[in-house]
Formats: C-alpha cells, structure tokens, sequence
C-alpha cells in the first residue's frame, strides 16, 4: 500500500514476537532472514536508514553462507547499500558489497551476479575509486543484458552516468540516465525511476543550468510523494535539492514556505531542516541559530551538519561573533576530513565563509592598530584560501568537474583574500559578481556590495553607484535584511543615492533615534573594539563616564553584548572612524 512507516511498525512488532510464537515461520509466511529484510526495506523506505542497517546486520548474522549463498549475498549487498545510505563507515559497505560479489558465480550469468556487480560499483563510485567503479559497471550491464534483466542495467547506468558527471562528462551522463529513467517507467519500477530522475536534477544543477534542475527535482519530489517514498534516500534528497534550488535563483518565499512545512519528527528530516538555514540566515531570522542548535545537538547526519556549520559561520559573521564563525569553519571543515573528503569541492564553500570572516578580523585588527592580531587572522586566511586553491587543482588533476558555483566560490575567495590583505581590489570583487551570475542571485548581490565598498574605497564613487544599487534592489526584493543594512550603511556613510527606498527601515531608524549625540560617537568607538579605557582617552572623558554611556546604549539597543551593539552601529552607519 506504500504505507512504509506503518508496514515497519507493523514487521518491528512481528520481529519482538517471534520468539514467543510457536512455528513462526509457518504462522507469517516468511522465515526470520526474509521477515529481517522486509523490516530493513520498509526501514530504509522510511528514512530510517539506521534501523534498516541494523535489521540488514542481523540478516547477515542469521544465514549461512555455505548453504545459502544466495541468500547471503543478497543481505551482503543489501547492508551495503545501507550503510550507505546511513552515511556510515564506506570501507565497511564496500566490504560487504564485495563479498556479496564473491558469492555469486560468474557463470552462468545470473540477475543476481547483475546486481551484487551493480551495487558493488555505486559504493566504489561513492568512494572515488572510478576506474574499478567503471569495471563493475561494465560487467553489471553486460551480464544484464545477457539474462535480460532491466532493473538491473538500470542500476548500472545510473551509476555509470554518475561517473560521466564526475568526469565532466555531460552530455553522455545526460543520455545515460534518460534511458535508465525510460527503462524504470517501463518496467513500473519507482524506486529506480525516483534515483535516475533525482540524478537528473543533481546533473543540471552542477552545470548551472538552475531551472532545469528546480524542475528536475520537482519531478523527483512528485514521483517520491506518490509512491510513498518520501522519506527515502532520493525523496529526501530531491526535497533538499529543490529547496536549494529555489534559494539559489532568489525564490525565497517559496523556499520558506517548503522549509516550514518539514516534519522534524522523521529521522532523515536533519537535512531538510538544514537546508532551510540559507534563507533563514539570508533574511536574518530570528530562529536560525536556534534551528542551527537543533542540528549540531542531532548528530549522525553528516551533510547536516555541514550545512548547519557553514549558515552557522556565516551568521556569526554577519552577528559580528568572529570567534564563533572561526570555531564553526573549523568545524565544519573537520567533518570533512573527518569522511575522508578534504579535497571534494564542497569544502570551497565553508572555507570562503571564514575566509569572510577572517578579512573582518583583520580589518578590525587594523582599527585597533592591532599588529598581531592582524598578522594572525592573515595567516588563518591565507590557509583556507589554500586549501580552497588545492581542491580545484585536484579536481582538474583527475580530469573532476568542477562546475560553475565551485568556481564562483573560488573567485569569491581570492576577492576576500585582497580584503583579507587591507586593498580590497574591484576587479577581484567584479569577477566574483560576475561567476555567481549564473544564477545565483543572493551570492550576486553580496558580491556587487563588497565591489560598490572596493570602488569607493579606491575613490571611484561614480563607478561605486551601479553595483550598489544591484546588491540594494536584490536585498530588498530577497527581504535580506542584513545585507540590505549593509548597503544602506554603505550609502550612508558614502551619501550614495539609492533610490526611493535608500532610507534606513523604521526599526533601525527608531534605535538610532534613541541615541544622544555623543552615545552615537561611543557606539562608533564600540564598534571599532575600542576598550572603555581607550574611548575615554580619544573622547576626552573619564572611564567611569564611557562605562556609563556603553551601559546606557546596550540597554537601549536591546542588546547584550558590546559584538551586538557593533552589528548594529555597522548597519546603522555609526562604524565609520570618530575624529
């Protein structure tokens, strides 16, 4: 009935009785090993991709293989793919993968022999090991074909086509999975229809072609929702996928309105929930850090907690929590390395976002005339730049794609290494603007602001007005409100004309408001990491009386901390050095 979290309650219940049921076996219809593999299926069905791996172990423990080796290599196969999916230990799926392949003869060729090959070459594709991936997926398909077994070529071209897509391939992974998407429609066959269709998406969206992607996993989402699979390894992930999508191209509300429909209760619900910290933390929503709390408490999703670490970095950066952003970066790189993953491209993203942070260290440092500590957050900078450079020279070594968002992440990079230094360049910035034209609409605009922040910093105010005005239409259209306060600090401070809507929002207008003149000079010393002691001395006052003043705006910020206070003097303008 495609009722998968009920059919697991229902096995999990048969599963705790059958010790206490005379002849089991003859009562249900199936023996221990198949009631085991059915509860594992309906668990993976599910999302429950934990439990499947447990019920799959048992399985393993329960059959003799000497006897049964058919059997046995079906389970073998089985907990390999769902660890797999569990993102558990891949040296211990492909363990199990392969011996599944040992006890399959090669002759006569078998469906079985087709399968065990199949699954055995989407581990390995999964551990980067594509030439001996490329093998198994020959001979899956070849022995396929010789027993005519459909489902099983189609396996192996969707895996054969994940290999062309890493290899830069296109247009060949491309035809690959229309056919294997053809083939599961044919044979009514949705699981395999949901993966083929969900590595459309991922394939469109890895070249930047973004609307075909949106509409790729649309497809994917519809054909999990009605056939139960929602909560499956690629209805999830399409889910995830397509939320992204529509937060990529600026379909914001939409994106929203996909992240507050999540079930939290599912297991595999980490990933959804942290996809939904783009937006939050694009808008500067007030739950993000406590969604990005929820996640990190979780634990054993690792993309999860990815996700969780890098929206994390980029929060505190934008709270002014340096030290946090820092912490995270770190974090999150390390989960990387952590799967053996320190030079996939994913780790551009996280290490540009505390390149980011670091560049605000240093120009905080500078204010300060802190040598040291400019010296220092430099050298944290130059390391990520590195490994951000060395990621995309390994990928090229091995012939990788390397798409258009790990290229705009890079330019990114190299443009916040100049900030970094102290000599923001605008040719830096500008080609950073322009690798995330592709589509990505948000990463666009923050570009263009920190290109209208380089110009002017060079003296180009005339040049200054147009990216301005881009990355201020974009905030407003997105309801970015922070990188909205950035611009119109930037204007502020510059007296760029924005257009009808240049005007600080009413909330932000309403604090300065509250401020006297002189709280308006503390709280631009505050935001410069001027001490109580050293605003006294530039303003001419006691230290008790500068105590007073920080105490006096704190409270009518509402606000806790002297970082928050800062955050708030920057979008309101307030940060630019007192004479």
């Amino acid at each position: 009935m495609s009722a998968s979290a009920e059919a697991l309650h229902h096995l999990t219940q048969a599963i705790e009785l059958w010790d206490r049921v005379q002849d089991a076996a003859s009562v249900a219809g199936v023996d221990w090993v198949d009631l085991l593999l059915d509860a594992a299926d309906a668990a993976s069905i599910s999302g429950e991709f934990r439990h499947a791996v447990s019920q799959a172990r048992e399985a393993v423990a329960a059959i003799d293989a000497g006897t049964d080796r058919p059997r046995a290599a079906l389970a073998h196969q089985l907990l390999g793919i769902y660890l797999l999916q569990a993102d558990a230990d891949t040296d211990e799926a492909l363990a199990h993968c392969r011996r599944a392949v040992e006890l399959v003869d090669t002759n006569p060729p078998t469906p079985l022999r087709a399968r065990v090959t199949a699954s055995l070459a989407r581990v390995l594709l999964n551990a980067r090991e594509y030439d001996e991936a490329r093998r198994w997926c020959d001979e899956a398909i070849a022995v396929a074909r010789a027993v005519g077994s459909s489902n099983e070529e189609t396996h192996a071209l969707v895996t054969l086509a994940g290999l062309e897509q890493r290899l830069d391939n296109v247009d060949i992974g491309l035809s690959l999975l229309r056919e294997a998407r053809a083939k599961a429609a044919a044979a009514s066959d949705p699981d395999l229809e949901l993966r083929a269709q969900y590595y459309l998406g991922v394939l469109e969206l890895d070249r930047g072609n973004l609307a075909a992607g949106g509409a790729a996993f649309a497809e994917a989402v519809a054909l999990a929702e009605g056939s139960g699979m929602i909560w499956s390894e690629y209805g999830v992930q399409a889910r995830m996928l397509r939320c992204y999508a529509y937060y990529v191209v600026g379909s914001w509300d939409e994106a929203e309105r996909l992240a507050v429909a999540i079930d939290e209760r599912s297991p595999a619900a980490a990933s959804l929930s942290g996809v939904a910290l783009f937006v939050e933390v694009g808008r500067g929503r007030a739950g993000a850090g406590e969604r990005i709390a929820r996640i990190q408490e979780a634990h054993g999703d690792e993309w999860a907690g990815y996700m969780a670490g890098g929206c994390g970095a980029d929060l505190a950066r934008w709270q002014g929590d340096l030290d946090q952003a820092r912490a995270l970066t770190a974090a999150t790189l390390a989960l990387l390395d952590a799967a053996d993953e320190q030079w996939e491209l994913s780790a551009i993203w996280p290490a540009t976002l505390g390149l980011a942070a670091e560049a605000d260290r240093a120009a905080r440092a500078r204010a300060a005339a802190d040598e040291a500590a400019e010296a220092e957050a430099i050298e944290a900078g130059r390391a990520l730049l590195e490994r951000s450079r060395e990621v995309v020279r390994r990928a090229r070594s091995i012939g990788r794609q390397v798409g258009p968002e790990a290229l705009a992440w890079l330019a990114r990079a190299e443009a916040e290494w100049t900030r970094l230094e102290g000599r923001a360049d605008p040719d830096r910035w500008a080609a950073s603007a322009d690798a995330f034209g592709y589509g990505c609409v948000y990463e666009e605009a923050r570009s263009r602001w920190r290109l209208a922040e380089a110009l002017l910093a060079a003296g180009r105010r005339d040049d200054a007005l147009a990216p301005a005005r881009a990355a201020y239409a974009t905030a407003v259209q997105l309801g970015a409100d922070p990188l909205r306060g950035e611009v119109e600090a930037l204007a502020r401070r510059a007296r760029l004309d924005l257009g009808p809507r240049v005007a600080l929002s009413n909330g932000l207008a309403g604090l300065e408001a509250l401020l006297t003149p002189r709280e308006r000079e503390v709280l631009g010393l505050v935001s410069a990491g001027r001490s109580n002691q050293q605003i006294a001395e530039v303003l001419f006052i006691s230290r008790k009386t500068a105590s007073v003043h920080v105490s006096n705006i704190l409270a009518k910020l509402g606000v806790h901390s002297r970082v928050e206070a800062a955050a708030i003097a920057h979008r309101l303008g307030l940060d630019a050095p007192v004479p």
